[in-house]
């Protein structure tokens, strides 16, 4: 088990003590984080932008080999998931990340020269890294909420990592609408979701109770906690109810089968394929 995500280590961030240094600690780890980031390039030959510990800590958490090699294996789930769908990914034209963050996974997608890739996120200071250090390609700061400034038709692969993990019912089914609206008839959308296999894994950490047994019970589960309080913050700082808040999201798989059928051919559902977490949809538009 990894510290950071013990029940115990949950705990612990809530004592005085831990509310006290924290701040402290975070300023320390801003201003010598460039420091790290050439150690980390220097010593393995990284040439890639890395983002500042601030950003890498909204999407992927602190660490930097975390930001590079995790990137990677979603990146490799990413396109094993398009395989399902009997495509390959030097197929595609026109690639958007919906839900980029700090570049990730796009810094693995964008490195196809003969691909037009963009991105888009609802945090500006995300999007402007990006654009600034990824110049041939093209990143959008767009809103919580629909529509994307796309035309419809645009794109022929979708995919969105740890987005849907984070939406309300609501939201969830107007933004599988708006991306079933710009993407290609034939086209694939690859979208992790937090299944059984998640809810297992969080039941084995401590993390929950019987969440497994409750998702199995409720097939859906949308939840505010208080690591997604900041995030709302971030992403829609003038969130008022339930449907506004960037939450936790569980689907079953019958929910998603029963439930998304309406937005494309359900191809397949990978179990915890996403970093022994996530399950990933692979959906293709069927309009």
């Amino acid at each position: 088990m990894q510290f950071k995500n013990s029940k115990l280590w949950l705990s612990l961030k809530k004592t005085p003590l831990i509310r006290t240094i924290r701040p402290t600690y975070i300023a320390l780890q801003n201003i010598i984080d460039p420091l790290f980031i050439y150690a980390y390039k220097n010593n393995t030959g990284w040439a890639k932008p890395i983002p500042p510990v601030n950003l890498r800590r909204i999407t992927s958490g602190p660490s930097i080999p975390s930001y590079v090699e995790s990137g990677e294996r979603i990146a490799k789930s990413l396109r094993e998931g398009l395989k399902t769908a009997n495509k390959k990914i030097t197929d595609v034209e026109n690639v958007l990340d919906f839900g980029c963050g700090a570049g990730r996974i796009a810094q693995y997608f964008s490195e196809y020269d003969e691909i037009s890739f963009t991105g888009c996120d609802p945090n500006p200071n995300l999007i402007e890294w990006l654009s600034h250090n990824y110049h041939s390609r093209t990143f959008y700061n767009t809103k919580f909420h629909p529509p994307l400034p796309f035309e419809s038709n645009t794109f022929d692969l979708i995919y969105s990592v740890s987005v849907f993990t984070h939406l309300s019912e609501k939201l969830q089914f107007s933004w599988l609408q708006e991306l079933q609206r710009v993407l290609r008839q034939d086209g694939i959308a690859l979208i992790t979701v937090l299944g059984k296999h998640g809810a297992n894994r969080d039941d084995r950490l401590g993390l929950s109770n019987n969440l497994t047994k409750r998702l199995a019970e409720k097939n859906f589960i949308f939840k505010r906690t208080s690591g997604t309080k900041l995030q709302t913050e971030l992403v829609n700082p003038n969130a008022a109810d339930e449907d506004e808040i960037y939450g936790l999201t569980y689907h079953s798989k019958q929910y998603i089968y029963q439930n998304w059928q309406d937005f494309g051919d359900i191809v397949d559902i990978k179990d915890g394929v996403i970093d022994d977490l996530q399950d990933l949809v692979v959906l293709k538009n069927s309009k």
